[in-house]
This record gives structure tokens, sequence and C-alpha cells, in this order.
């Protein structure tokens, strides 16, 4: 429980994902939304960039990143879109499993991962939580 309190934004974030990613478009007339070519490769990319963010956000908040913060994200965003991709074709009858969406899922995560370096390179994090209380 400790676990799903610390990584709240991020586990919520994942359950959106799972929840998108597994149902159908068909019947919601979101078909619509991707009507230029990859819009959905897209829409992975940011999907896994946005948790690998929150998941790294989440781990640090009252501690210095350090380099195996950032591997463990991208991994866990690897291996969980790997497992949706795998169940997108093999569970989810209207779904199907894509490389390219892999390929997006974890380009999106290393740019998630990159992103937040960059914004505690800038010390963008640090002058955010100077202006909130610690929980």
């Amino acid at each position: 429980m400790k676990v799903i309190l610390q990584y709240w934004t991020s586990t919520l974030w994942g359950l959106v994902i799972f929840v998108l990613s597994t149902m159908s478009l068909k019947d919601t007339g979101a078909e619509k939304l991707f009507d230029f070519p990859h819009m959905d490769k897209l829409v992975h990319f940011g999907f896994y960039a946005l948790l690998a963010v929150l998941m790294l956000f989440d781990h640090t908040k009252n501690k210095a990143p350090k380099f195996n913060h950032f591997i463990t994200a991208f991994t866990v965003c690897l291996v969980y879109g790997g497992m949706i991709e795998i169940l997108q074709g093999s569970v989810f009858t209207d779904r199907s499993t894509e490389l390219l969406d892999f390929i997006a899922n974890t380009t999106g995560a290393f740019i998630g991962c990159a992103f937040y370096l960059s914004l505690i390179k800038f010390n963008i994090i640090d002058k955010f939580f100077k202006s909130r209380p610690k929980a």
C-alpha cells in the first residue's frame, strides 16, 4: 500500500494507459481523432514519456535522483508497454500487436527520462517544490 501511495500519480496514469490501450475505439468515435497517418504513434510516445516523468517525479520527490532511478523508470515503461502490446494481440480481440507501437512506447519513455533529467539540470524541479509545503 505504501508503494501505491508513493507512486499514486504514475500508478493512476499507468491505469489510464491500460484502459485506453485495451478498449475498442470503434464504438467511441475516437477514430476520427486519429485521422492523420501515425497519430497513434504520437499518442503512444506521449503516454510513455509522461509515465516515465511521473515515475521519476514520484520516486524523487524527497530525495536526489540517481542513475538507477532513470534505469528503473525506463525499464518499467519498457516492460509495461511490451506487456500491453502482447495483451493487445492475444487477449483483446479488437486490438493488435504492433512493433511500431512498442518502438513509440520505448522512445517516449527514453525521451521522458531525458526530459526529467533536463528539469533537474536546470533546477526547475527545485524551484517548483520551494513554493510547495513538504508532505
